[in-house]
């Protein structure tokens, strides 16, 4: 349940997002859909993660997904920082820097939140 509650409800927040930046000129909002799946594949990895009942190898990969999305986000944040005025291949690259990174830490948050429940005892 909370799978589907972290999905919806940060997809409709991605949609939203992406009305706020749609061209006006297209008939179809492709921003608001690229907005609604980018971040319902967010909050579908958010709640993968917070659902687990066991700890198995899906996690990590469920935790390197879900930041290399977030990173993606924060990448452009953080390169429109330095320089609001980049070429589009600089965006792109600012994108792929923030997956990259969040993909790293992802792994890294998976792999201790998975050992470190394996070495709890059973209860």
């Amino acid at each position: 349940m909370k799978k589907a509650i972290w999905t919806l409800a940060l997809a409709a927040a991605g949609g939203i997002l992406g009305l706020k930046s749609a061209d006006p000129r297209n008939i179809f909002p492709w921003d608001a859909l690229i907005g609604a799946l980018w971040a319902g594949g967010i909050g579908y990895g958010f709640g993968t993660i917070f659902d687990t009942k066991r700890v198995n190898r899906p996690i990590v990969f469920a935790w390197t997904m879900t930041l290399a999305l977030v990173g993606i986000f924060f990448g452009l944040l953080i390169g429109t920082a330095v320089n609001p005025y980049l070429r589009e291949w600089q965006v792109d690259a600012t994108g792929a820097v923030g997956a990259c990174c969040g993909a790293l830490l992802g792994y890294m948050v998976g792999r201790i939140q998975r050992r470190r429940i394996l070495s709890m005892p059973a209860s």
